[in-house]
């Protein structure tokens, strides 16, 4: 299927956040969907697509654009304008700066938190007051920007820089920021530097966020851990209330503790999370990943793991009257329960579509653990190795295509199957954001997906083939090419090993199938002209160059030969060679530091961005080489 170009459009939910589309090639399945929910009235005169009741459940964007106020779609619901959309190249990879969104002067105001202090000493009444009287400190803290968002009309954007956040207002039972937890209160957008760069640090003092008031929150690109409610509910976030919805996007929520709930608790409200991992964390009772509760949570490309829960639901707890639950694209493996539920407890409706429930433990339903009244519904999913059974009982809601280890999977649809071994890797990073298990090769899974409503991207993001596989997992296999030329410098000498010695590792492959070759060349033209260099060439995994031929050495006298290759799964690597006179002795060995896969552009840097060859060489007293 081909990628479409970027589609920017805006769309209202009930404060009117207007959210930019872009990279939708990435869920374009899911957008695709949630449209099609969000069709109530067509006008076949003006061809608009009336799109009031559609949630902004996707956002791709990296930044806000403006809100609208009035009533959006068409009119005959109440609407005065129709959606507009263009499809074509973006322009800018910011649709809005924080300096422009700072200025807007309608609804939205931006406001960048500058100290990673928990201290409130500003004004706070608002976000213009709080820009305007910083406090005795002249900065401002993450709390201050929360409790000055609450008191400002519209939805906001709080924008955060790299750094550990930690909350050290100790007090619990408190509703206003004041103390204890962040309680946000009206609409809002956080925007993080990336989970492995900035952290929201709870230091156990109370949980962490609480979500309430009928708001529209997003956070973004960050980890939230640390929170501690102790025997109350929650330890990362509460969303509160059947207004209140909560986007997660590229998030981690890790090692946070509670009674119910210890990452999430979603009570009554609506939870989407993309991308994220919710990983480590403890509950004294029940749901240790996410408790639902009443509420509506929709989890796609995203990971639950090494949960733990004493009495119910390791990794997810679903129930409550009117629960909602949905996978699509997760991992959820390594949680664990001395009760009911090591993967997932459902007591309510949970639909489970091309996921991976593995290596989860429970006394009863290590896997899935599904009582009445509920029903789980799953589809091109793998339920296998899970420890107390993959399933506590027979899984009606099975609508085939499934893949597990076990009779005891519950999985009786005819198209479902049942095999000794699975054929699983290990949970590790093999692409993507979160992690994932990879289906190996020779695994029942591989093609035997459903035909039909089959997600066109895999958890990582990676395209599925037309005959997709069973769980989150998309197999990469090499196409058969037939001989390829990889050298594209045939005047002279080309080898990838010699008479004396030889690369035994001349190419390397990462688990998308794309792989690297590197060769020795004695060219007697070009920037290395002067006896034997190092070229390396990538391509995809059906045999189409990336690259063209690229010099690795930057050290040129002299002969540069030998050289071998690796790479990790997500197609980050480094080569090394032995290099003459290099070093002032007779030989050395040098490595090219690193090169990283940035799409389908080949850099090659150093730790400080520079093009370098490392000497890896050195020598003892006794003359002994050393690596």
């Amino acid at each position: 299927m081909a990628k479409p170009a970027p589609i920017i459009a805006t769309s209202k939910r009930s404060h009117g956040l207007a959210i930019a589309w872009t990279r939708c090639e990435l869920l374009l399945e899911q957008t695709l969907g949630l449209l099609a929910e969000a069709t109530r009235t067509y006008d076949a005169h003006d061809n608009a697509l009336d799109v009031t009741r559609l949630e902004p459940r996707i956002l791709l964007s990296a930044t806000p654009i403006a809100p609208i106020v009035d009533a959006t779609g068409h009119s005959a619901l109440g609407g005065n304008w129709n959606l507009e959309f263009a499809v074509g190249q973006i322009q800018t990879s910011d649709l809005m700066t924080t300096s422009a969104a700072s200025q807007w002067s309608g609804l939205l105001q931006a406001i960048t938190v500058t100290t990673t202090n928990d201290v409130v000493d500003g004004n706070t009444s608002s976000i213009t007051a709080l820009l305007a009287s910083r406090g005795n400190d002249g900065f401002i803290s993450l709390r201050e920007a929360i409790i000055a968002s609450n008191g400002s009309v519209g939805a906001d954007v709080i924008f955060l820089s790299s750094g550990t956040y930690t909350l050290s207002i100790a007090g619990i039972n408190e509703s206003n920021s004041a103390t204890g937890d962040l309680d946000i209160r009206d609409s809002l957008e956080i925007w993080g530097t990336g989970s492995g760069s900035m952290t929201i640090e709870g230091a156990g003092i109370d949980r962490v966020f609480e979500v309430r008031d009928n708001t529209l929150v997003t956070i973004n690109d960050l980890t939230i851990r640390g929170g501690n409610a102790g025997s109350f509910y929650v330890g990362g976030i509460y969303v509160w209330g059947s207004g209140s919805s909560l986007r997660l996007q590229r998030v981690v929520v890790s090692n946070n503790t509670a009674e119910y709930g210890a990452g999430i608790y979603a009570w009554e409200g609506s939870l989407d999370v993309y991308n994220s991992t919710i990983s480590s964390n403890t509950s004294t009772r029940s749901g240790g990943g996410i408790y639902n509760d009443k509420g509506h949570v929709d989890l796609y490309s995203s990971a639950i793991l090494q949960n733990t829960a004493t009495t119910s639901g390791g990794g997810i707890h679903n129930e409550g009257s009117g629960s909602s639950l949905s996978l699509t694209n997760v991992t959820v493996s390594g949680n664990s329960t001395s009760g009911q539920g090591g993967g997932i407890y459902d007591k309510r409706i949970a639909t489970v579509v091309h996921s991976t429930i593995a290596s989860n433990s429970a006394a009863s339903g290590g896997g899935i653990y599904s009582t009445s009244p509920g029903t789980l519904f799953i589809q091109n999913s793998i339920l296998a190795i899970n420890t107390g059974g993959n399933s506590n009982a027979t899984l009606t809601g099975s609508l085939g295509h499934n893949l597990s280890d076990n009779i005891s999977s519950g999985l009786t649809h005819p198209t479902d199957t049942i095999v000794a071994d699975v054929r699983l890797g290990a949970l590790g990073n093999y692409g993507g954001a979160t992690k994932t298990i990879a289906i190996l090769s020779g695994s029942a899974a591989i093609d035997a997906g459903a035909a039909t409503g089959v997600s066109q991207f895999d958890q990582r993001g990676f395209a599925r083939d037309t005959s997709a596989d069973i769980g989150a997992f998309e197999y990469q296999r090499l196409a058969t090419t037939g001989e390829l030329s990889i050298n594209a410098t045939t005047g002279s000498i080309q080898e990838t090993s010699a008479s004396t010695r030889g690369s035994q590792r001349a190419v390397a492959i990462a688990s998308s199938g794309e792989y690297v070759v590197v060769w020795s060349s004695n060219q007697s033209s070009g920037s290395d002209a002067n006896g034997y260099g190092i070229l390396m060439r990538r391509y995809r995994s059906g045999g189409v160059a990336i690259s063209g031929e690229i010099q690795v050495n930057q050290f040129t006298s002299g002969d540069q030969r030998w050289a071998t290759v690796a790479m990790d799964s997500a197609g980050n690597g480094v080569v090394v060679w032995i290099s003459t006179g290099q070093d002032g002795a007779a030989t050395g060995i040098y490595v090219y530091s690193k090169f990283q896969n940035a799409g389908q552009d080949l850099r090659f840097v150093d730790g400080d961005g520079a093009l370098l060859d490392y000497q890896i060489e050195s020598w003892n007293a006794a003359g002994y080489s050393q690596i």
